[in-house]
């Protein structure tokens, strides 16, 4: 039931941006994208869900992860620890997905220590670059008229509704089931 109303969903393009922020297998034919906001609360419980089917499913499935962003706010709390995320992720998804973790299981956010703990080289290319992909996931995300976050899409579907997120890591083992049949088929 679950892959009849997803494949009921509209197909939405994923964009073509210059650089993705992506944990998991990067070769895998299950794609999960999440866009996500700092200060959202379901997307803490969201990234949460996704991290734990991760602990299972992280040979089988993609994760590509944006944020949306005020992007005239460039100094605030959240605007840093975004920026410094995609940095971190300019080099390595895995790591930019764990600082995420780590940031989002934070009670009281501490973010000289947490900087601390992920550190990044700062330099102008690499904030012209964390700008440069920040606006094109904007544009994106306007483009697709996507509701607020947090999103979720499974292989440029929307995760149906009527499906609770805590069930998204039994889907994601349905569908990794279903690909192994196609492929030894």
């Amino acid at each position: 039931l679950f892959m009849l109303k997803i494949n009921d969903k509209e197909e939405i393009s994923d964009g073509m941006l210059s650089h993705k922020l992506v944990t998991g297998n990067n070769e895998s034919s299950i794609t999960i994208l999440f866009v996500s906001s700092l200060t959202c609360s379901p997307c803490r419980i969201a990234q949460e869900k996704i991290d734990s089917m991760l602990m299972n499913f992280r040979d089988k499935v993609k994760v590509d992860f944006r944020f949306s962003v005020d992007l005239e706010d460039k100094n605030s709390m959240i605007s840093r620890a975004i920026r410094h995320i995609v940095a971190i992720g300019l080099t390595s998804g895995d790591l930019a997905w764990r600082a995420l973790s780590v940031w989002n299981a934070q009670q009281k956010p501490d973010i000289e220590t947490w900087i601390k703990r992920f550190p990044i080289d700062n330099s102008p290319e690499q904030t012209q670059q964390v700008n440069a992909l920040l606006v094109e996931q904007q544009d994106w995300f306007r483009k697709s008229q996507l509701p607020g976050t947090p999103i979720i899409l499974i292989n440029n579907r929307l995760y149906p509704d009527e499906y609770a997120l805590n069930d998204l890591q039994y889907h994601v083992r349905k569908l990794t089931e279903v690909v192994s049949e196609e492929i030894t088929t």
